[in-house]
């Protein structure tokens, strides 16, 4: 996360044993908020979908130099959908994405990933559920299952991670049943790094039988909002005096547009 602009761009960390990591630089920002890359490798490729719901939607990049220099290749999806999920399965691709608001999970699916992507007739897969919708990291098959990964939004974000094994997947149905005893949470423990919620796991296949996987986790400190703001406007003082301009001046348009047009409204009522 950018300080100044409080916007999210998308960095890189290097490890030689997938166990120590030396941050890099950042490779990729916008002029909107960035978040959730995900990075996969098709035909001697590598591509990125991060999330871009502040851009109004799905945009996927090609890496010229990886993992360097990532160019805007196309525009997948049009809406603010979060945390795009991408997987190949029977020779087609799929991607779950979820609604910002965290309550609904949709799926597209193409026969191309810089294709036309088609929703599915079932989607929303999922409706108006806090604890299942939002997508947690990619999509696995492992002996013979796919399985996803959802944030439990309940009773805050980023509660916990979920698992789900997906039994039935073409162009005309969906069906899945949640794994109810495959779960990541918070520790409850005062200082640790988990305390209060998990909301991101991810997977890579290093043999047959090894897997490499990262999570995260989170918690919360309480204090005054004053304070807060405050220390954030001493520490981004022109970056906060910008946006409280801009802030000034949205409310002023507004107040001079609700005038004109209630004088417009009076002088046709007296004509």
């Amino acid at each position: 996360m950018n300080k100044q602009s409080e916007r999210g761009e998308i960095a890189v960390a290097i490890s030689t044993n997938g166990e120590e990591w030396i941050y890099d630089q950042v490779v990729l920002k916008e002029n909107f908020h960035l978040s959730y890359p995900f990075v996969f490798s098709y035909e001697n490729e590598y591509y990125m979908i991060p999330e871009s719901s502040n851009a109004d939607g799905v945009f996927l990049y090609k890496s010229i130099q990886f993992p360097y220099n990532w160019e805007k290749q196309k525009q997948l999806l049009s809406g603010p959908f979060v945390d795009p999920t991408l997987f190949n399965y029977n020779q087609i691709w799929w991607m779950f994405v979820g609604s910002k608001d965290g309550r609904n999970l949709h799926l597209f699916y193409s026969n191309r990933i810089d294709g036309e992507w088609d929703e599915h007739p079932c989607s929303p897969i999922i409706r108006n559920d806090l604890h299942i919708s939002r997508p947690a990291g990619k999509v696995i098959f492992h002996e013979g299952e796919l399985y996803r990964f959802t944030q439990d939004g309940v009773p805050s974000y980023g509660k916990m991670v979920r698992a789900a094994r997906i039994k039935k997947l073409n162009e005309y149905e969906y069906a899945e049943e949640i794994i109810e005893r495959c779960s990541l949470t918070g520790s409850d423990q005062e200082g640790n790094w988990r305390k209060d919620g998990m909301h991101h796991v991810d997977h890579l296949q290093t043999k047959d039988d090894e897997w490499l996987i990262a999570v995260d986790g989170h918690f919360m400190k309480e204090q005054n909002y004053l304070i807060w703001k405050a220390k954030r406007f001493i520490q981004r003082p022109f970056y906060s005096s910008y946006k409280l301009s801009r802030n000034i001046i949205r409310r002023l348009q507004l107040i001079v547009h609700s005038f004109m047009y209630r004088l417009v409204i009076k002088m046709k009522s007296n004509s």
